[in-house]
């Protein structure tokens, strides 16, 4: 019998949505593609949700943040002494990752020569640098993985599925994020901003926004929508909600 596992909490900032809770955003939330509140999210501030973050943070780290942030708020299991950090893995995805710091990096070289662009800004130019900063701050000190480009975003679920499994966490906090200023890509390519934090673990009796097994997971297609990591992974757990269901 295939191990089942489950999406227990899900937390997310979406073009005019801020939510956390047990169940999966509604797909209007972000199939619209609003493109003013899609372009706001890059003005979204985390510093309310957080305690310790007061430096620069790139416009994908401030919304990363602040769904890990809502996922936590959310989650009693999280919150409770039952959830030791060691114990909570984290794994990030992002097609484009910092691409807004890219972006301002270079802009300054170019404005103001190499030895005057700010130090500050370059570091949170990596894919890796969202991830890492919310594992810091939430001392998830478990499992850790990185995926970045254009990737499958099911490889998150068996990423998460195989260290569940393997027993060196109890649970794995999924974090997918873009944040890419219009000026970085084509006027008829429309990528959605925003974030979304799940906590993955092994079934278990309490309320939870999705269960699955692998079978389920691997029997679907890829999912490119061209428009971001974030839309293709809400894209496919409603595909993947929509065949547990119908078991």
């Amino acid at each position: 019998m295939p191990a089942i596992f489950q999406i227990s909490q899900i937390a997310w900032v979406l073009p005019g949505s801020i939510a956390g809770g047990s169940a999966l955003p509604d797909e209007s939330v972000y199939l619209g593609n609003d493109a003013q509140a899609n372009a706001e999210l890059l003005k979204f501030s985390a510093k309310p949700y957080l305690d310790s973050v007061k430096g620069y943070l790139d416009p994908g780290g401030h919304l990363a943040l602040a769904a890990c942030s809502l996922l936590r708020k959310s989650s009693a299991w999280l919150q409770g002494e039952s959830a030791p950090a060691a114990d909570i893995g984290l794994v990030s995805l992002s097609r484009f990752g910092g691409a807004s710091s890219g972006f301002y990096f270079f802009a300054q070289m170019e404005q103001k020569g190499p030895r005057l662009a700010s130090p500050m800004i370059f570091p949170h130019s990596y894919a890796s640098s969202a991830g890492n900063l919310a594992a810091i701050e939430f001392a998830w000190s478990g499992a850790h993985m990185v995926y970045f480009g254009k990737q499958d975003c099911r490889e998150t679920l068996e990423y998460a599925a195989a260290r569940l499994t393997q027993g060196s966490i109890e649970a794995m906090v999924i974090l997918v994020y873009e944040a890419v200023p219009a000026q970085l890509m084509p006027a008829e390519r429309k990528i959605l901003n925003g974030a979304i934090a799940m906590l993955m673990m092994k079934s278990c009796p309490e309320a939870a926004a999705l269960r699955f097994n692998l079978p389920q997971l691997r029997q679907m297609q890829p999912v490119y929508s061209e428009e971001g990591s974030l839309q293709d992974m809400l894209k496919m757990l409603q595909q993947l909600k929509n065949i547990t269901e119908d078991k």
